[in-house]
Order: structure tokens, then sequence, then C-alpha cells
């Protein structure tokens, strides 16, 4: 729960769009710093828009750095656009209206969104949002035959 309860302290939640799911891996990496609270955004790709693994993963960074906590959420769920639609060129995710990104190319990707937040008051931890299913309203109960 310490987690939790750092990164709700820290900024918004992840984004549970696209479906009510997290098509990809969201890496969190959050540090102390004397300095003012910032978040910067990056793509880790670790295969290629084929699905197939690189021989080098890189990093590029989505856009400049985040000084105000309510315009992460919406940059993370652009960035989960763009990784999730490889062969578009990433400045459209960051240029479009959120309206326009509604398609997607891949159902999943292995590459991720990587978020570095830094400010006074938190404290250091790394931890990895794993792609999953969230479901809205109740389960539903096996039937006995």
């Amino acid at each position: 729960m310490h987690e939790v309860r750092v990164f709700k302290l820290s900024l918004a939640s992840i984004p549970r769009t696209l479906s009510h799911t997290r098509r990809c891996p969201t890496e969190c990496q959050l540090s102390h710093s004397t300095e003012p609270w910032r978040c910067v955004i990056s793509l880790r790709m670790v295969t290629d828009e084929n699905g197939v693994d690189l021989p080098q993963p890189y990093r590029v960074e989505f856009g400049d750095p985040i000084f105000d906590k309510p315009l992460v959420t919406e940059r993370i769920r652009r960035a989960q656009y763009a990784i999730l639609n490889p062969n578009t060129p990433t400045r459209r995710f960051l240029e479009a209206s959120l309206d326009s990104l509604e398609g997607r190319e891949l159902s999943f990707s292995s590459n991720s969104v990587c978020l570095e937040i830094s400010g006074n008051g938190i404290d250091d931890l790394f931890f990895v949002d794993l792609p999953g299913v969230h479901y809205e309203g109740q389960y539903s109960q096996p039937t006995k035959s």
C-alpha cells in the first residue's frame, strides 16, 4: 500500500481508458529532490513496429517536462496511444486533439511509458504498472452444473 499512497501523492492516477484497459507497461521512477515537483515522460522502446525485439532498447522523450500535476494524466494517455500506434510519428500524439486519438494499431505492447517524477516530499521508489484488464461493475459468479 505504501507505493500506492506515494504514487497518489506524486501525481494523478494512471489513466484506465482505452476500453478500461492499460495496454502497455508504465514504469514509474519517483525520487526525492530539493527542486520543485516535475514529471518527465518518455517512451521506452524494446520492440519494433512488428513486435520484434530490438537489438538495443532506447528511450524517446515524450514532450517537455511537466510542472503542473493535473497535466500528467492527459500526457500519459497520449503516450499510451503513441506506444499502441508505432507506425505514426509520436509528435502527432502530442499535438492532436484527444478525440482524434481513438484508433490503435496494436492491442498490447511490450514498449513502456516511463514517468520520472521528482520533487520535495517524494520518497524514492520504482515500480511498474503492468497491462491488465480493469473491469467496472460486478463480477459474475461461475454457475454450478
